[in-house]
């Protein structure tokens, strides 16, 4: 319960963030919620990079704390962080030299283009804290710390609710003040899922001395995670030819699909996860009341698994 409930409110609070933005954004006009539409495919490669990090590095982290091998978790820790913080870099340097074609590139039409454009460009600049930022909340969880994961990103949304009201329409900045507050509340949740590694509330700790290049064992943490990244990244490719094929009919149809697609998604999205941890919870239940509870737990999480398969073909 205290690893599955953390979770699924940072989920559900993620999702209503997404929809905020959207709220907000729609109240500019068709072509700024487009631009939104447009640019939340960009940010789920981000999301896919820190999984891959955090999921990858996550799941030695557990094995190695299993073996007592403390050592070996803060190295994985400290190498997973900053890798996905430099690859973080990367994207938002040849993102800034290459900004026209990729907003071109992930379904920009020529009148959603300038907004963005400029809602693009605060994202890139926040790109390594994004990342890392996935990384670190996946480390918390596969130490079994969810709850301050939750609390990194719960801040970091509720932050940018209200940020987008305040410099959007007290401050008329428009969409800009929309990526302004985006990238705020994104440094303010990295820095306090930061933060949880250097107060002693967990037991890996990060260092940039641990952080030596050993392309074996950060291979390792690609390769392990790698799975996250496609799943992800899939998603992500789908709502790019989504715009594409909106883009045709022009920013109206782009706009109509974007609030579509964020509400039917997130929507569907949360209540297949809530499904899963809610059958991840029966788990727990069960197998600490049957004798043969390795038996029981297999054939819940095989039930639980077949369930989101088939939300998965449905949807």
């Amino acid at each position: 319960v205290s690893l599955s409930i953390p979770t699924i409110i940072t989920m559900l609070v993620t999702n209503l963030n997404n929809m905020a933005d959207t709220a907000f954004v729609g109240r500019l006009g068709n072509s700024a919620s487009g631009a939104v539409g447009i640019v939340f495919g960009f940010m789920s490669i981000l999301q896919a990079a820190g999984f891959m990090f955090g999921q990858g590095s996550g799941s030695i982290i557990s094995r190695s704390l299993g073996k007592k091998d403390e050592a070996m978790a803060q190295e994985i820790a400290s190498k997973g962080f900053f890798s996905s913080f430099f690859v973080g870099c990367i994207i938002l340097i040849f993102g800034f030299i290459f900004l026209e074609p990729l907003v071109y590139l992930l379904g920009s039409t020529k009148t959603i283009a300038p907004y963005a454009k400029t809602y693009i460009s605060f994202i890139l600049l926040i790109a390594p804290f994004t990342i890392s930022s996935f990384t670190l909340n996946n480390i918390l969880r596969y130490e079994g710390k969810a709850f301050f994961g939750m609390t990194g990103l719960f801040s970091g949304a509720v932050l940018n609710i209200a940020g987008d009201a305040f410099f959007m329409f007290k401050c008329n900045m428009g969409i800009a003040g929309a990526g302004l507050s985006t990238a705020i509340s994104q440094i303010i949740s990295f820095c306090i899922l930061l933060s949880a590694f250097f107060t002693g509330k967990t037991t890996c700790k990060i260092s940039l001395k641990l952080f030596l290049p050993d392309l074996k064992k950060i291979l390792e943490i690609a390769a392990t995670g790698i799975s996250s990244l496609f799943r992800q990244g899939l998603s992500s490719l789908s709502a790019i030819i989504l715009n594409y094929l909106a883009a045709y009919y022009g920013s109206r149809y782009a706009f109509a699909e974007h609030r579509e697609k964020t509400c039917s998604n997130n929507c569907v999205f949360f209540k297949k996860r809530t499904y899963f941890y809610s059958f991840t919870f029966c788990s727990f239940v069960f197998t600490r009341n049957e004798r043969n509870s390795g038996s029981t737990a297999c054939l819940i999480h095989s039930l639980c698994n077949s369930d989101c398969f088939l939300w998965n073909f449905v949807f």
